[in-house]
C-alpha cells in the first residue's frame, strides 16, 4: 500500500484543463440533445392540438347541408358557400373550410379543412390539412 502512494506529485494544470475541456464537450452535446428534445415536444404539442381542432371542425361540417350554415351566429365562421374561415372558434388557430370540387352523384360535397396555428403562420407546412365529404341536399 505504501508503494502505491509513493508518488505525491498531484495533477498538473494541463491535465486539469484537458479534463475541463473534455467535460465541456460532453456537457454541450448533452445540452444540445435536451434543447432539441424540448423543441420537438413543443412542435408535437402544437400538431396534436391542431389535429384535435380539425376533428372538432370535421364533426361540425358533418352536421350541415351547406357551408353557409356554419356562418350562423353560434358557429363562429365567416364566409360564403364556397369558403368559410374562423379565427374565433379557437382564437390561436385560423381554420379554413373550402369546397374543392362540385357535388358528386351521391350528393356528396368534398371540402378541404386547414387548421393553422397563428404563431406558426410563417410555416404553412405545419398546418393540419384534411379532406372529407359531407352530404348535401
Amino acid at each position: 500500500m505504501k508503494r502505491l502512494i509513493k508518488n505525491e506529485r498531484g495533477i498538473s494544470l494541463v491535465e486539469i484543463l484537458a479534463a475541463v475541456v473534455i467535460l465541456g464537450i460532453v456537457l454541450v452535446s448533452v445540452m444540445t440533445f435536451f434543447t432539441q428534445s424540448a423543441k420537438f415536444t413543443a412542435s408535437n404539442h402544437e400538431t396534436l392540438t391542431a389535429v384535435q381542432v380539425g376533428e372538432e371542425v370535421v364533426s361540425k361540417v358533418r352536421g350541415v347541408k351547406s357551408l353557409t350554415e356554419l356562418t350562423v351566429s353560434p358557429q363562429k365562421f365567416t364566409g360564403n358557400a364556397t369558403k368559410v374561415t374562423s379565427t374565433t372558434l379557437h382564437p390561436e388557430y385560423t381554420i379554413t373550410i373550402e369546397k374543392t370540387q362540385g357535388v358528386v352523384k351521391s350528393k356528396l360535397q368534398k371540402v378541404r379543412i386547414v387548421v393553422l396555428a397563428k404563431n406558426n403562420a410563417s410555416k404553412p407546412n405545419s398546418a393540419f390539412t384534411t379532406e372529407m365529404f359531407y352530404e348535401v341536399n
